[in-house]
């Protein structure tokens, strides 16, 4: 065998000497290995290696930042330092901000002073910007833009701000609630939804956020999830108020956010003034198996996912039914009421793409199924990537449903879909028509799709709210109440822990907050604007909201730990100081941590003490980006209040890397007996040619396999040995057996009986005839006999005593045939005596009658 790397030889993990000796004992003898450098041609070049600022500072502090800038040759240009987007003044005696610079070969570092500003969060990036080229003909001092900045970003406790995330469809972004908020001294930030965060650095300066009117398909799940660990992580606060885009009206219910919320978001059927029937059609031809902008994830998997949180978004009552369809069509769920939205999800995730596009057959099954539904709203719900057959046929289609009443939306995904055909249809069926360049945006415009089709869950007129009378911070001292003009319809959750605050007329929640996690959220059904009118301008309206926010707010943190983060090749080390007020160190705390990543799912450890008050732990951060970590320590049963911190990990060597390591190439050819090629060189006759390759012999031990096997066959005898084969076999072959053997066995006892007669007169033929014995008879004469003897000698005693003093006694004869006994042989003497024994122990009642007389 023989290895071909090719590569520049720039290691930035690992040891490829090492790797090759340890195959080369692996092997018996090293295999030879080809290597063909590949020649990095960045030429010259500036990086800005790493930003460096302290993971977590005091509040309103001055800390130092550490610039790391490296060049593969002389160059000139300037760097420049933003604070939170605004530049940082780096040269004080120049009229620019950023700093001039003339670097040699090498590394430099620039240390600048920043006086942090309040609030959470601080923000930096330093960029390199090379001096501009006189001409085009001299060469450029940085020929590699990509690694020309870098990031890094302090916390700092204290309290933040308030973000507003604003859904109404007014442009009008300075409301009467953001008013309010500043008047009472909070800082408030206000921002579409397309503002909002995207990572969890972004929402960490902030301690409440407040989501106004605000449709689910306006996040993308990155977003909520990150929202949600600010929550329950990072302990801040959410509360969210009500309009025709919020809760159920607003696609909410299945979303990643639903479980924090206190009410339930699928409303009872006596409120519910329409049904909806849905019909979803899925394209999965085999052009949905193409990946998305180069993932793991197809566009069937985003199309089968984006339908599937659609339709757990529906309620209970709402008719749901699902089509697949490619050059056929196929009812993946029948249309009936989405009572088992997980179940109905499950099967939309395992549709599997493959076959061509035939639209047609799809869109009759679905009006076949919405024509007979009962449902106040028929709608239908078209996913298409491609073009298709007969496409003449769709429109009349299209027209026919909307003559029942259907209406027709579709989702042209990607460059091949018939973005014209898909419009007409929306049109004809009165419906909307949706355009998807980026498929990994299709959750988004689906929960839009299916919000539209959706009637909004809300009521409107005038209510008078109405108080629990539940303890809660936020309705002490409010007074009487006002009335509202509409609210979106949710139902009370079923937990304890819930504050059902305010209610209105019917019983339907209008407040209500709770804990979640190690942060606080609420839930107020009305809205701040329009419906609230009648609040605004008193000061209901803002002792109303004003408590609201500092009660579901993050507090302030407290400086009774310290946690420091930082990345050191590729491994990020955590050290968190715990002391208490008096400066003793806290010890023997449990310390769990939870570590966000710049991409993927968080990473929880838990801290080991390796001193007085410290507590230590790592864990690999190869991944480039900001990596925000949350320490949640429990003294007992005791939790006290989060740490955070925060770490950048700059981008990988490979970035860094601009010289080909040759000799480390050169040096693997070498031991191994290699050959250093070229790419003109590669060709099957060089890659192939085993001239000077020695035959290998690669034994294979089987003893792994053996032992299973044989494990296997012993498993097999022992259950041969107790299972009770007649009893399986009669069960499954009963009948025929029990026949069989009912034949066999009445054959067999046929047999035997006539061989034992036979054997019986066979024996009576040769059996000798018995010695004469007693019967009973004579045995009872026998016992007369003797009693009657025994009777004679006593008179004949009795006479002798008698006459012994008068005379002698006259001899007296006995009977002849009393005295005589019969001669039997032996054995029947013996029996008879035995019986007459018996018989004389226990005498007939006449004889004993006889004797009594």
């Amino acid at each position: 065998g023989r290895l071909l790397v090719i590569s520049d030889g720039a290691e930035t993990r690992g040891d490829a000497r090492r790797a090759a000796d340890s195959l080369a004992r692996g092997m018996g003898s090293p295999p030879p290995i080809d290597v063909v450098p590949i020649t990095l041609r960045t030429g010259r070049d500036v990086a800005v290696e790493r930003l460096d600022v302290p993971a977590s500072a005091a509040g309103e502090s001055t800390i130092t930042t550490r610039i790391t800038l490296s060049a593969t040759a002389p160059a000139r240009g300037s760097l420049s330092l933003l604070y939170d987007g605004e530049p940082v003044d780096l040269d004080p005696d120049s009229a620019s901000r950023s700093m001039a610079l003339v670097l040699d070969r090498g590394q430099r570092t620039i240390l600048a002073p920043i006086e942090l500003l309040p609030g959470r969060v601080h923000r930096f990036r330093a960029v390199w910007e090379p001096e501009p080229r006189l001409s085009e003909d001299e060469p450029s001092s940085d020929e590699f833009a990509a690694n020309n900045d870098a990031e890094g970003f302090t916390f700092t406790p204290g309290r933040g701000s308030v973000l507003v995330i604003d859904g109404r469809s007014t442009g009008d972004r300075e409301d009467a609630l953001a008013g309010v908020l500043r008047d009472e001294g909070l800082e408030v930030e206000v921002v579409a939804p397309a503002g909002a965060p995207r990572d969890a650095v972004g929402w960490q300066r902030h301690d409440l956020v407040i989501l106004q009117n605000v449709a689910a398909d306006e996040f993308n799940d990155d977003t909520l999830r990150s929202l949600t660990a600010h929550v329950v992580r990072f302990g801040a606060g959410l509360v969210m108020i009500g309009g025709d885009k919020s809760f159920g009206a607003g696609g909410w219910k299945g979303s990643t956010l639903e479980p924090l919320l206190p009410v339930r978001l699928d409303v009872p059927e006596r409120l519910v003034m329409q049904r909806v029937a849905v019909m979803i059609v899925l394209d999965s031809s085999g052009s949905m198996q193409r990946s998305v902008l180069g993932s793991s994830r197809s566009q069937q998997v985003i199309a089968n996912e984006s339908a599937a949180r659609a339709v757990e978004s529906l309620p209970e009552h709402d008719l749901v039914g699902v089509i697949r369809f490619s050059s056929t069509a196929d009812l993946v769920v029948p249309l009936a009421l989405n009572t088992d939205p997980e179940a109905t999800a499950d099967r939309v995730r395992a549709i599997q793409a493959g076959g061509g596009t035939n639209l047609g057959p799809a869109l009759e099954l679905a009006h076949r199924q919405l024509a007979e539904a009962d449902a106040d709203i028929k709608h239908v719900v078209v996913l298409s990537d491609g073009r298709s057959r007969n496409a003449e046929t769709l429109p009349p289609i299209a027209l026919a449903m909307a003559d029942k009443g259907i209406q027709l939306t579709t989702i042209a995904v990607g460059d091949e879909a018939d973005r014209e055909t898909l419009a007409s249809l929306a049109r004809s069926g009165g419906g909307r028509f949706f355009s998807v360049v980026d498929p990994n945006s299709l959750p988004r415009i689906f929960l839009a799709a299916v919000r539209v089709v959706r009637s909004p869950l809300i009521r409107e007129g005038r209510f008078v709210p109405a108080l629990t009378g539940a303890a809660s911070v936020v309705t002490e001292g409010l007074g009487e109440l006002r009335p509202l003009r509409g609210y979106v319809l949710t139902q009370p959750r079923d937990e304890p822990a819930i504050v059902n605050a305010m209610t209105m007329p019917e019983g339907e929640p209008l407040l209500s907050h709770w804990s979640v996690g190690l942060g606080q959220v609420a839930a107020f059904t009305s809205d701040a604007d329009v419906w609230a009118r009648d609040w605004r301008n008193t000061p209901l309206y803002a002792r109303f909201w004003t408590s609201l926010a500092r009660a579901v707010a993050r507090p302030p943190g407290q400086r009774w730990a310290q946690l420091d983060a930082t990345i050191v090749d590729e491994r990020l080390r955590l050290r968190l100081d715990a002391s208490a007020d008096d400066g003793q160190p806290l010890n023997g705390l449990v310390v769990p941590v939870s570590v966000y990543p710049p991409e993927g799912d968080p990473v929880d450890i838990t801290l080991t003490q390796t001193a007085a008050g410290v507590y230590e732990g790592e864990l690999d951060a190869a991944t480039p980006g900001a990596y925000v970590i949350a320490a949640t320590p429990r003294r007992g049963t005791t939790a006290l209040t989060p740490v955070i911190a925060g770490a950048v990990a700059p981008r990988g060597l490979e970035s860094r890397r601009t010289e080909t390591d040759d000799a480390l190439l050169r040096d693997l050819a070498a031991r191994t007996g290699g050959q250093v090629l070229s790419l003109d060189e590669l060709s099957a006759r060089v890659l192939f040619d085993r001239a000077g390759t020695e035959p290998r012999i690669a034994p294979s031990p089987i003893w792994e396999a053996l032992l299973v096997v044989a494990i296997g066959v012993y498993l097999l005898d022992v259950a041969t040995r107790r299972v009770a084969w007649d009893r399986w076999l009669s069960r499954r072959f009963g009948g025929d057996l029990r026949k069989a053997a009912a034949e066999a066995l009445t054959d067999r006892t046929e047999r035997a009986a006539g061989a034992l007669s036979a054997l019986r007169e066979r024996s009576s033929r040769d059996r000798e005839t018995p010695a004469p014995t007693l019967g009973d008879r004579d045995a009872a004469e026998l016992a007369r006999a003797m009693r009657a003897r025994r009777r004679q000698e006593a008179i004949d005693s009795a006479r002798t005593r008698v006459a012994g003093s008068r005379a002698a006694p006259e001899p007296v004869s006995s009977d002849d045939s009393q005295s005589k006994t019969p001669e039997p042989d032996e054995g029947g003497l013996l029996a008879a005596k035995r019986r007459a024994r018996a018989r004389f122990a226990e005498p007939d009642d006449e004889e004993h009658g006889a004797q009594q007389g």
